[in-house]
């Protein structure tokens, strides 16, 4: 059954994307590690991305420079980068500590950054600790480099400003180079002492040559400057420079204009030779030195949650036009839908897809929304999801070319979700439940989604007399989720066969 209504959810958004362009690349897996704050989102790309590790790197999330200095020793010890308030450890990062099994944790940052009480927090969980720190964000820098060791030469930075060493960071730990910060009056008297005593021949410099001067670099000889006219260029150069390094099956994805979702990204982009590319959202992979990479994308994680890093502002780097959204909350779709609220006027059509995935009409029905470059929102079924292995292929793909999800039940079964004729909020709940899990099963990881559509359709319900409604609203919402209906409707599961054009038309009756 086709339903048309307004309809197409990304993260904890109803969206429609709008293509300017139908040059799309094939779109890759998308998977987003972003939390409630920067702490629980650095939490969850350790969760992601280390099962278990020795060591763990904790460091101030109030600040961008400890964190992304310590990325090349992360990358050296396969540890993590945990976040802290710099005043105590948190439950959660205690229980992540836990969870990992780590055995040392190397603390980044002195006594004013992260307090001394951490220290004892750490030793009550019987677990080891190393302070690496100095009187300054370069000093510490510096304290770090001789931890890791610079045989690989050295990567120097500006200390004031994040974006080049968030550029840097996860290059640099994949090369095994440590970082150094500068700022505008040229190197410590003891930078140069180590670079020195080290015999250090080899030198980066990412930094704009107004920001860090060439009569500031004097004393090195054989450095090169990776620098380009903005912080996006210069993050594309810089990746450039070491593309033999990378892998590009594998990309990160962030906000280019604020630092703390991307602290523990670092450590986890260095762990499997990926990139952080930066982007606010105008950027385009294919009109940049990195264009030839963008085939072998496969996967791209993105940093941080939908309302700093949005969705479209990702799918962008991958087009050749700037995408352009329409954005409208699930809570305001659901009361437009049910006449609680009137619409904005907009004409803008949400397609939805019911009672999928059919092994028959779903692969169809992607081809022609792929090749007319559309995005449309499937609510499916459990029953169907776990058919058979085509079926999860279908959910798969469906996620894969950026289509949305949302809940149909488990069954579609009215006598279940419906006893009496009166929904039951806790069978419809479990139902959804089952849906969701069949579907973290497929995808494996967690899924969720705000938006479900009953059986029937709540009008129905409503139609009914449904008395139970009130409090199964409530439940939703409890559960942060809301009824979707449709409010434009093309007849094709009633009366005789309709073509292609008889359908449309039945649309525009609305």
């Amino acid at each position: 059954m086709v339903k048309r209504g307004y309809l197409f959810i990304v993260s904890s958004l109803i969206t429609i994307l709008l293509f300017i362009s139908t040059k799309v690349s094939a779109a890759p897996i998308k998977k987003r590690f972003g939390g409630t704050d920067r702490y629980s989102t650095s939490i969850n790309i350790s969760k992601n991305n280390w099962d278990k590790a020795e060591y763990a790197v904790i460091v101030s999330g109030e600040g961008f420079a400890d964190a992304l200095c310590a990325a090349p020793l992360a990358k050296k010890f396969n540890a993590p980068i945990l976040l802290t308030n710099g005043k105590g450890l948190g439950n959660d990062l205690k229980n992540e500590l836990t969870r990992l099994g780590v055995r040392k944790v190397f603390i980044i940052g002195n006594y004013g950054v992260i307090a001394q009480d951490i220290e004892r927090e750490i030793y009550e969980t019987n677990i080891d600790y190393e302070r690496i720190s100095g009187d300054t964000r370069y000093d510490t820098s510096l304290k770090i480099a001789e931890r890791i060791g610079s045989s690989n030469g050295i990567v120097i930075t500006y200390g004031e400003n994040f974006p080049d060493a968030l550029s840097t960071a996860p290059m640099a730990a994949v090369k095994g180079m440590p970082i150094l910060l500068m700022d505008k009056h040229g190197m410590t008297d003891n930078m140069k002492l180590y670079i020195e005593n080290n015999k250090i021949e080899k030198f980066y410099i990412v930094a704009a040559e107004n920001v860090i001067s060439n009569d500031l670099l004097k004393s090195i000889n054989n450095y090169k400057r990776l620098s380009g006219a903005n912080r996006y260029e210069t993050n594309q150069i810089v990746i450039n420079e070491f593309s033999n390094e990378i892998d590009f099956s594998s990309i990160y994805v962030t906000t280019g204009e604020a630092f703390a979702d991307a602290l523990s990204g670092a450590a986890a982009a260095a762990k499997t030779n990926s990139p952080i590319i930066l982007t606010d959202g105008n950027v385009l992979l294919g009109k940049t030195v990195l264009a030839s990479k963008i085939p072998s994308i496969n996967e791209m994680k993105i940093l941080g949650a939908a309302e700093t890093m949005p969705e479209e502002n990702a799918q962008t780097l991958l087009s050749d036009k700037k995408i352009v959204k329409y954005v409208y909350d699930a809570e305001k779709v659901s009361r437009i839908l049910k006449n609680i609220e009137q619409s904005d006027g907009q004409k803008i059509a949400f397609l939805t897809f019911d009672d999928g995935p059919s092994t028959t009409v779903t692969p169809e029905i992607l081809d022609i929304l792929k090749s007319n470059d559309v995005k449309a929102t499937f609510f499916l079924l459990g029953t169907n999801i776990e058919a058979n292995e085509y079926s999860k292929d279908l959910v798969r793909r469906i996620l894969q070319d950026g289509h949305a999800i949302g809940n149909h039940t488990y069954t579609h079964n009215y006598r279940n979700i419906y006893p009496g004729n009166q929904v039951d909020p806790a069978k419809y709940m479990q139902e959804v439940r089952a849906t969701n899990n069949a579907i973290s099963d497929i995808i494996g990881e967690e899924f969720k989604t705000r938006i479900t559509r009953m059986p029937g359709g709540y009008m129905s319900r409503k139609f009914h007399k449904d008395s139970n409604l009130s409090y199964f609203n409530e439940v939703l919402k409890g559960n942060n989720m809301y009824s979707i209906d449709w409010n434009a409707y093309d007849g094709d599961a009633e009366g005789k066969w309709k073509n292609a054009e008889q359908l449309l038309q039945e649309v525009k009756k609305l």
